[in-house]
């Protein structure tokens, strides 16, 4: 699948440190988003510090219409393109923009282990959901994310893609990548849904379509 990059922006992040995951459940040393002070979502990425931005077109679960045709409903669709970080572009009314879109909804919500919202997440079921409102059924736990993903290389990684922390047989974290080196993840106990950096160089990338 090839999913278009959909985010651009200029993002400023202070006092941000790699925290040391344990299952979701570790002691998170990154503190809260605070550091994210400006960012902007071409045609429906997110939002984050406050900047909004227009939303794109997403088909509704019980629709029979797929999330490509639904992309040309409504009264309009975004037309705006954007570059990601490796340099692709496309229309941000693609799949990528809708799932980073559907993820920062959830912002604020807090992580709860096993939840799969639409209330409250754990790292995995915050996945799970986001693909379910694109009427795509996707496992449950992170390792069986993982296998079912198409592997891509760190710098083919898209908007919409998922960055897994762990080793295969081993995956203990994913988070739906927004760009700019920026993921939607529900962390730990004790946070909330948020954007925060990708903490690590060591991860994954996985694609589903």
């Amino acid at each position: 699948m090839a999913v278009a990059a959909a985010v651009t922006g200029t993002v400023a992040l202070t006092g941000l440190s790699a925290p040391a995951w344990a299952n979701d459940q570790a002691a998170d040393t990154t503190g809260d988003s605070s550091g994210v002070t400006a960012a902007t979502w071409a045609g429906g990425g997110a939002q984050a510090a406050g900047v909004s931005a227009p939303e794109p077109a997403v088909a509704s679960p019980s629709s029979s219409a797929s999330p490509s045709s639904a992309a040309g409903s409504g009264s309009a669709t975004a037309t705006a393109t954007a570059t990601d970080p490796a340099g692709s572009s496309a229309s941000a009314s693609s799949l990528g923009a809708k799932i980073v879109y559907l993820a920062s909804k959830q912002a604020g919500k807090p992580y709860m282990w096993g939840a799969q919202g639409p209330n409250a997440f754990d790292c995995s079921g915050l996945v799970q959901y986001v693909y379910k409102q694109l009427g795509r059924n996707i496992p449950r736990v992170t390792d069986a994310q993982y296998a079912a993903a198409q592997k891509v290389s760190q710098g083919a990684k898209q908007p919409g893609d998922l960055i897994f922390f762990g080793s295969p047989g081993n995956i203990y974290h994913v988070g739906i990548y927004a760009g700019n080196d920026m993921i939607w993840a529900a962390p730990h106990s004790g946070t909330v849904v948020r954007l925060q950096k990708i903490y690590s160089s060591h991860y994954l990338v996985g694609r589903i379509g």
